[in-house]
């Protein structure tokens, strides 16, 4: 088996040929976008943003008949000369019917983002684990649920909750440097940046050589992104919040969670401000398609010049398939050292 950085300047060869499989209904729909098809182009963020994608087709005579809304389906997306990867299972959520020339356009989510994390709630969350929090946001919702060990035993002392389950969950992480997500039936809640599947498992890490890019532009960090963080703890003695800032000036930013204690907030401010500290840059790339990349996807550079040669991990990419070929788009963020 071909290594990374074999493996994408393979994939610069033009005997290389960009296919996609679809799976999943009583495959009319997958023949008809086979033949048909003028572009496929599939979004994958990291974080609550669901996964989408879009597809255009020909619609002149014969018309095509379009796939229920509701109706779910699995892609997989490659090269015939090496493997097609499993990129997750879609539900069409929307038609569009355009011209002229006369195209249908068919719109996809990911099958497993469900409008119920969406829904706005009103609640608090009192002396529970992460763990115990996550478990059982995820059954109210028929997911499975999976913690990264260095989270699942810390205690919420109180946190107000008013907000969808899924963006409540953004807040929970960002003071601790997690990134919580559903993808294949499962509720994650793990470290950011530190390239790892929601699954929990380690994704791998893609090497990238100069030679392996159509283009490439990196913005190096030159300034601090964070002033200082505010953070409350219970002072029982006073029987109330009592708030506590580290760092300094602007931007501010306060910590939704009341925690239990003085050192226990410190600790969670420090974090948060040197996590804000850090950012590292950004980085876009285009490139021959490479259907291994999905959001958190450590990427490792090489060849180019200090500042930009080192670890990245992936935000976003787009990749999108077309009779132009197999283009991918990524969008990263530097791993601070």
């Amino acid at each position: 088996m071909p290594s990374s950085s074999e493996a994408a300047g393979q994939m610069n060869k033009p005997s290389y040929t960009p296919a996609f499989e679809i799976f999943g209904g009583d495959g009319v729909m997958a023949a008809a976008v086979k033949a048909r098809l003028s572009t496929l182009r599939l979004r994958d963020e990291a974080g609550i943003q669901s996964d989408e994608l879009e597809i255009v087709l020909d619609d002149r005579a014969p018309a095509i008949i379009p796939p229920d809304v509701g109706e779910t389906f699995r892609l997989k997306l490659g090269y015939e000369e090496t493997v097609l990867h499993d990129m997750r299972a879609f539900i069409f959520d929307e038609t569009v019917f355009s011209g002229p020339p006369k195209t249908l356009t068919l719109r996809a989510r990911a099958a497993d983002m469900l409008t119920s994390l969406k829904a706005q709630k009103e609640r608090s969350w009192d002396n529970i684990t992460i763990g115990a929090l996550v478990s059982q946001i995820a059954g109210e919702h028929g997911l499975g649920a999976a913690v990264a060990t260095q989270y699942s035993g810390t205690t919420i002392f109180h946190f107000d909750q008013n907000e969808s389950d899924m963006h409540f969950l953004t807040r929970l992480g960002h003071g601790r440097g997690a990134i919580a997500s559903v993808k294949d039936g499962t509720l994650v809640f793990a470290p950011r940046g530190k390239g790892t599947e929601l699954s929990g498992s380690s994704l791998e890490i893609i090497t990238l050589k100069p030679a392996d890019l159509t283009s490439w532009r990196a913005i190096a960090a030159n300034r601090t992104l964070q002033g200082s963080v505010k953070v409350r703890w219970y002072n029982h003695g006073l029987a109330e919040p009592v708030y506590e800032v580290v760092g300094d000036g602007d931007p501010v930013t306060l910590l939704g969670e009341v925690f239990a204690d003085q050192q226990t907030a410190l600790a969670a401010a420090n974090a948060a401000l040197k996590r804000g500290i850090q950012k590292s840059g950004s980085l876009s790339l285009e490139m021959p398609g490479d259907a291994r990349i999905r959001a958190e996807t450590p990427l490792e550079l090489g060849g180019f010049r200090d500042g930009v040669d080192g670890r990245w991990i992936v935000n976003s990419v787009e990749h999108d398939l077309s009779s132009s070929g197999f283009i991918s788009r990524v969008e990263a963020e530097g791993v601070a050292p």
